[in-house]
C-alpha cells in the first residue's frame, strides 16, 4: 500500500541557471519572496535544499544523493506521465527502486517492498 508522504523531491540539475529557472517558477507559483534566499549553487553545494510552501508543503530539490547518484544518473531512468495533458518526468520504478535499496532508512525499505511488488506487476 502506499504512503501518504509530506514532500516532493525533485531531482534537479543544479546548474546556476537551472536553479535560477526554479526560482522564478517557485516565485510564481508561491509569490514568496523568501525563495530568493536559495542561492544558484545551493543545490550543488548542499545536494539538497528544501523550500517549505505558505501552506506548509516541503518541496526539495535534489541534486545528487550521496556519492552514488547525481543527476545525470537519475536522467537515466525518466518516464512520462501524462496530468491533465502536462507532460511530467517521473523516476522509473527500477530508478527509484535503485535509489531506495542503498538508503538505510526504515521507511526506506518499506518503499522497497511496494516498489518490488509493483515491478513484479508490471513485468507480467
Amino acid at each position: 500500500m502506499p504512503r501518504i508522504t509530506n514532500d516532493i523531491d525533485f531531482f534537479d540539475n543544479p546548474s546556476k541557471e537551472n536553479v535560477e529557472k526554479i526560482k522564478t517558477a517557485l516565485i510564481e507559483i508561491f509569490n514568496d519572496e523568501s525563495i530568493n534566499d536559495i542561492k544558484p549553487t545551493d543545490i550543488e553545494e548542499y545536494s539538497v535544499v528544501r523550500y517549505v510552501t505558505p501552506d506548509g508543503f516541503y518541496l526539495d530539490f535534489i541534486g545528487k544523493v550521496g556519492e552514488m547518484f547525481q543527476f545525470s544518473d537519475i536522467k537515466k531512468g525518466i518516464e512520462w506521465i501524462e496530468i491533465e495533458n502536462i507532460k511530467v518526468p517521473v523516476c522509473n520504478v527500477e530508478t527509484l527502486l535503485e535509489l531506495k535499496e542503498k538508503s538505510l532508512r526504515p521507511i526506506d525499505q518499506q518503499d522497497v517492498i511496494f516498489l518490488k511488488e509493483k515491478l513484479k506487476r508490471k513485468r507480467k
